[in-house]
């Protein structure tokens, strides 16, 4: 990986460009004045990281206009809605109260940990994994400085806690009974539809399946429920083990195992 800054960046996210050159394993080059275009050129269109004062944004091979980034998504609505008094789906199945503590195995871009983070306020505590080393340094960087109109939206955000690691392995060494909900999102590694922000995720994202062992571990560390996000009518609730289904009126459910 290719690690470089904005246009003039100051000494600061120069240092800071290059502190993450080493913590990826990159190779840093200065910016100069050269477009996203050329440097992808010249470095054969390896994947690239661009370090400016807001934000990091990841080019992946072949990409030059649509690069990675975070952002909020979904959470910023979704919260909205639930300051309105509106329920959310996830939170209404996942039993989700304040001072609950959440492990959610697959954070990809955190937008239910975020909303999960709102909800159990600070009382509680989300722990977020993500196995794959850019998507995690992303959220881990988006999450402490992303700023949206919304206060408690900020301050959901910067509550997560942010793990590099496989959920299987983290699940494995967790003491019994320590969480109150663990949650799994494998829709997010393969959705329904490839939408324009999910697009720059091509390549990156662990597309493996939730194993039968991962959700026996669940069950062991668990006090309340077990929640996997899931196409409707998917034979992995079954495989998996959820016998309790809820439907949407989108082209989503959820698989609740209660403890």
């Amino acid at each position: 990986m290719i690690i470089s800054t904005s246009y003039d960046a100051s000494i600061n996210v120069i240092e800071k460009s290059r502190v993450f050159a080493k913590e990826l394993n990159g190779t840093w080059i200065p910016r100069k004045k050269n477009t996203i275009t050329k440097i992808k050129k010249m470095i054969d269109n390896q994947p690239l990281l661009i370090v400016s004062q807001i934000e990091l944004k990841y080019y992946g091979e072949n990409n030059t206009d649509s690069p990675l980034f975070f952002h909020p998504s979904s959470s910023y609505f979704r919260i909205k809605r639930l300051m309105k008094g509106e329920h959310d789906p996830l939170i209404k199945y996942s039993g989700a109260k304040p001072g609950d503590t959440v492990l959610d195995c697959t954070a990809g871009l955190a937008s239910d940990s975020i909303v999960f983070s709102y909800v159990i306020g600070s009382s509680g505590r989300v722990t977020s994994l993500e196995s794959e080393k850019i998507l995690y340094t992303l959220i881990r960087e988006g999450l402490q400085s992303y700023e949206t109109e919304l206060v408690p939206v900020n301050d959901a955000m910067r509550r997560i806690k942010v793990k590099h690691t496989n959920h299987e392995r983290e699940l494995i060494h967790m003491e019994d009974n320590s969480v109150d909900i663990v949650y799994f999102d494998p829709m997010f590694r393969i959705p329904i539809q490839e939408t324009s922000s999910l697009k720059p995720m091509r390549g990156i994202v662990n597309s493996s399946q939730i194993s039968v062992k991962s959700v026996e571990e669940a069950r062991r560390v668990a006090r309340k429920t077990i929640v996997m996000k899931e196409k409707k009518r998917s034979p992995e609730f079954e495989r998996l083990g959820f016998n309790t289904i809820y439907t949407t009126y989108s082209q989503i459910a959820y698989g609740v195992i209660e403890i």
